[in-house]
């Protein structure tokens, strides 16, 4: 039987397709790994292919600047949380360092879960804890829409910081409120009402008499 060469060309295009942007591939030991041509993975991938005293360098200087905030003591005021935050930001502007929601956690001598419950009326939050965080995480916002409308971030990476740390997201929520509560019952009489002005009753005693003559 003669092949087809249409569909073997397809098929054939198709596989190149797949093998350029790595669908479809496996390791050596049979492991399928297409997430290795993920943009999210991009950054291991560039670490990796670095020089290896480029990679070095990279690494011990974030590691150091991670680690002065890892130092920082649990801050126990409302006062405290303030000073810190300011603190912390007036570091970053003067160290160029990226100002991150984890470093800020760090800052403040907590876990990142800390800050959300505070921020979110959980264990040991005040109106104050709520209105400082809030206003912190808006600020980290404005800054990465800054970088990224400058061309200096991924728009991958953005997106990913703005839906998990700022809350954005890509739908609309709609709210329907009811001009009446399903609770609130209407009287009877206002209910009838309604009902009379409603529906037309047609006076037809008049046709009825003369369709009787008639006949």
């Amino acid at each position: 039987m003669a092949k087809n060469t249409g569909l073997d060309k397809a098929e054939e295009k198709s596989n190149e397709i797949k093998k350029k942007d790595g669908r479809g591939q496996h390791t050596g030991k049979g492991k399928h790994e297409p997430w290795k041509n993920s943009p999210v993975f991009n950054h291991y991938k560039e670490l990796e292919e670095m020089p290896d005293a480029e990679r070095r360098e990279l690494v011990s200087h974030t590691l150091a600047e991670i680690f002065k905030w890892y130092k920082m003591p649990k801050v126990k005021t409302d006062e405290e949380l303030e000073e810190r935050i300011i603190f912390f930001f007036e570091t970053c502007i003067k160290t160029g360092e990226m100002p991150t929601w984890e470093k800020l956690a760090l800052a403040c001598g907590v876990h990142r879960g800390t800050l959300w419950e505070w921020e979110n009326g959980g264990d040991g939050s005040t109106p104050a804890k709520r209105d400082l965080l809030k206003k912190a995480k808006e600020f980290m916002a404005s800054y990465d829409a800054q970088i990224v409308a400058n061309n200096k971030m991924p728009p991958v990476a953005y997106i990913f910081r703005a839906k998990n740390y700022y809350g954005m997201k890509d739908q609309v929520d709609y709210t329907i409120t009811p001009k009446r509560q399903i609770d609130e019952v209407a009287p009877l009489e206002e209910i009838a009402k309604r009902i009379e002005g409603a529906v037309v009753i047609e006076d037809i005693t008049e046709e009825e008499d003369k369709d009787s003559k008639s006949d």
